[in-house]
């Protein structure tokens, strides 16, 4: 089995809100790939939408405790944003004390406030490729890896230039108006072939509240994209 074609599959499926199919392919990609932490977060994101807010928390919770290889450094801050939030949906259903947490797992050293107006986060499903996001706000600033902090308060995670991502663009207090997403194929050094890579944009606004939105984008980009 291809793990990269297994993705391309699990995230289409994805955008079209098929999670169970979905959780089913990447159940398949972890077994072929328990070495990569995006193995563990796709999964486990699935399994936040499914509701199996358990089997989520001990997925994402391996990719903030695995020993992994450098090229994936600091994916453990997403994972534990996605973590509090699952949490404060428990907390929020009074169904915190109906789950076994994962061991380490400490609320009192762990939880924060996540809250924010916009968060879009951006993964891709081939290795050792550098795919740049950019995120134009209202004012026509554009937040990116050369520009990672914005005057409105935007600020862009690290520069994936190895690994799958994600790389994040956050945003507390946003400004209104309309923010343009590019994602940027800036190299890669493997040899598929599918060819290209495809990208997974998923855009939040009210992240973390009762009036959260979601959608899910997947795209096939070219290297000269």
């Amino acid at each position: 089995e291809d793990p990269q074609l297994l993705r391309v599959i699990g995230y289409k499926l994805d955008e079209q809100n098929e999670s169970k199919q979905a959780r089913e392919i990447f159940e398949r990609v972890l077994k072929l790939r328990q070495h990569e932490p995006q193995s563990f977060r796709d999964l486990g994101l699935v399994e936040e939408r499914l509701a199996d807010y358990e089997s989520a928390l001990n997925h994402l919770w391996r990719v903030v405790t695995g020993k992994w290889s450098s090229s994936y450094a600091e994916i453990e801050f997403t994972a534990l944003m996605e973590i509090n939030k699952i949490i404060w949906r428990l907390k929020k259903d009074q169904k915190l004390n109906e789950i076994a947490l994962p061991d380490g797992l400490e609320l009192e050293k762990w939880e924060k406030d996540v809250r924010m107006d916009v968060r879009i986060s951006m993964a891709w499903d081939t290795d050792s490729t550098d795919i740049d996001l950019h995120v134009v706000e209202p004012s026509g600033v554009d937040c990116y890896f050369a520009n990672k902090n914005t005057a409105s308060g935007g600020s862009l995670s690290k520069d994936f230039m190895e690994g799958y991502g994600p790389e994040e663009y956050t945003c507390k207090n946003a400004p209104e108006g309309q923010y343009v997403i590019k994602a940027k194929y800036y190299s890669s050094a493997r040899q598929d072939l599918l060819g290209g890579t495809t990208v997974l944009v998923t855009v939040f606004t009210e992240y973390c509240t009762e009036k959260e939105n979601r959608q899910i984008i997947a795209v096939r980009l070219q290297e000269d994209h």
